[in-house]
């Protein structure tokens, strides 16, 4: 039943979409109903592992110090309350889910799903969704959201089709985002399967000729991380508050926009920086753990490259800030920890 549950809910996260609804406003609505959903499968199933509290209770009390030093405020409790839906996620699907590599091809699904979508976005049929700018992006959103998702997925759709990764491959080329074709590069290249490690000497070879658009990207990004780096450190203690940063950006970075005054920062394109933003440089001691955690476990298994793509990702882009990648981002770090070999193993009567 457990399984049955988290498999509908991998399938359908990434393709919710209600016409006339911010795509934010729906899919922040439907995490928690696809959590409480896999709470109802858990109440009907058998524990298949123990799993091991400790990295999830220092983040759960950290985020619960901050929401105090902020005398409960009503963004940072939204953003507590989703951390810990998040969390319960994690424990849920890590503790019940029998079967997890069954799971994969769901998530290869959404994906062509939304390749399809895609592909007739890019034609000027878009029936379905208006995407935010007007950018083909699936049901995702626009086409970075569209490509961060694929970037996390990839390890995973290769296991099940490996020709998949190509049709990645096109998307990135297509979107010019190229943490995804870092993907599905670090894919091909470690898995060996299909293409040997020639492939990453290839990638090697095209970087000078993406060089220009990697050093601008970087240079848009310091716009916003410089700042924000400099708050930081004058409140580096309690930080300014877990998902305050969209509501005050515009109190501290200044960064002029065509036609329009100044830049809206809804996101800061470093989730890892986002959230030293909000719970302070304390936070340095989850982000050093997880990277830590990683190294010490890693292996080459869809999980592992996964959670190495959503660490680069949270250097450079804002993978946790977007609603709709929440429950995929649960079943990554579920699976790690499962296959990391940190649970015990429930024995049956």
């Amino acid at each position: 039943m457990f399984d049955k549950i988290l498999k509908t809910c991998l399938l359908l996260s990434p393709l919710m979409y209600v016409s006339g609804v911010p795509i934010d406003t729906v899919d922040l609505k439907a995490f928690p109903l696809f959590v409480i959903l896999l709470l109802i499968g858990s109440l009907t199933s058998k524990p298949q592992r123990i799993l091991d509290f400790k990295p999830l209770v220092y983040i759960i009390s950290l985020s619960a110090i901050n929401l105090f030093f902020f005398a409960f405020n009503p963004i940072v409790m939204s953003a507590f309350i989703n951390l810990s839906f998040g969390i319960l996620a994690i424990y849920l699907i890590a503790t019940f889910c029998e079967d997890h590599k069954s799971c994969y091809k769901y998530l290869l699904w959404a994906a062509l799903l939304n390749i399809i979508v895609f592909i007739g976005q890019s034609n000027g049929i878009s029936p379905i969704i208006v995407n935010l700018d007007g950018q083909p992006g699936g049901i995702l959103g626009n086409g970075p959201r569209f490509c961060t998702y694929l970037a996390i997925i990839v390890p995973f759709a290769y296991v099940i089709r490996w020709w998949s990764v190509i049709l990645f491959v096109l998307v990135a080329v297509v979107c010019k985002e190229y943490t995804l074709l870092l993907s599905a590069t670090l894919t091909l290249t470690l898995m060996q399967r299909v293409i040997d490690k020639r492939f990453f000497l290839v990638l090697l070879g095209v970087i000078p000729f993406l060089w220009t658009d990697i050093t601008r990207s970087f240079l848009n990004r310091w716009q916003l991380w410089q700042p924000t780096i400099d708050i930081i450190f004058q409140n580096k203690v309690k930080g300014l508050g877990l998902g305050m940063f969209p509501h005050v950006s515009d109190q501290f970075i200044k960064v002029p926009c065509w036609g329009k005054g100044f830049y809206q920062a809804d996101a800061l394109f470093s989730s890892f920086l986002q959230f030293l933003f909000g719970v302070g440089l304390l936070g340095v001691g989850v982000i050093f753990h997880a990277i830590k955690d990683l190294k010490d476990n890693f292996r080459i298994t869809p999980a592992c490259l996964s959670l190495l793509m959503l660490i680069v990702l949270c250097c450079v882009e804002y993978p946790f800030e977007i609603p709709k990648l929440w429950i995929t981002i649960c079943f990554v770090i579920s699976v790690f920890f499962i296959e990391k070999g940190g649970f015990n193993a429930v024995h049956q009567s």
